[in-house]
């Protein structure tokens, strides 16, 4: 595994960034749970010049709200092609798959996983998923993996000690 070469983070949403449970009321999807150890971590990240992005298969409000909080830019949510909208934003940004690293926990992001310079499962991710991922992070989705990848990705390129 080359960390060297990542230069952004793409992140799913629910069950990675969130715990995954969906909290719904008679309106619909009511509210969205996120870890503030993966805001820091992704401030962190930010704060050294990578870029971090958002593709999500469901769409709410809370995640643009959160993301805009934490100064990522780049959300695409009711995303029914994962691959494809990586694609695009491979185009539109000039990465290549060796400068991306993914996090996922579900059958949606497994394609996505394969392709990338960096698959990451979350600990509680299904079995495929941790099984093509060339890294299963110690923290459950939504208890601070993401944060726990950015701090790893952060230690290994030189930037923090601890």
């Amino acid at each position: 595994m080359n960390f060297q070469s990542i230069k952004c983070i793409i992140s799913d949403v629910d069950g990675v960034m969130t715990g995954g449970e969906l909290a719904y009321s008679a309106e619909g999807e009511s509210h969205k749970v996120f870890h503030a150890q993966d805001g820091s971590g992704i401030v962190q990240w930010l704060s050294h010049h990578y870029q971090f992005a958002v593709i999500s298969g469901r769409s709410h409000p809370a995640v643009n709200t959160r993301m805009g909080e934490l100064g990522v830019r780049d959300v695409f949510q009711k995303v029914a092609d994962k691959q494809a909208c990586l694609t695009r934003y491979l185009q539109d940004q000039g990465y290549t798959l060796a400068q991306i690293c993914y996090i996922g926990d579900d059958l949606p992001d497994l394609g996505v996983i394969k392709q990338v310079g960096l698959g990451v499962a979350v600990a509680n991710a299904i079995s495929v998923i941790k099984a093509e991922a060339d890294i299963v992070t110690r923290r459950a989705g939504g208890q601070g993996a993401v944060g726990e990848l950015c701090r790893l990705l952060l230690k290994r390129k030189g930037h923090l000690v601890a």
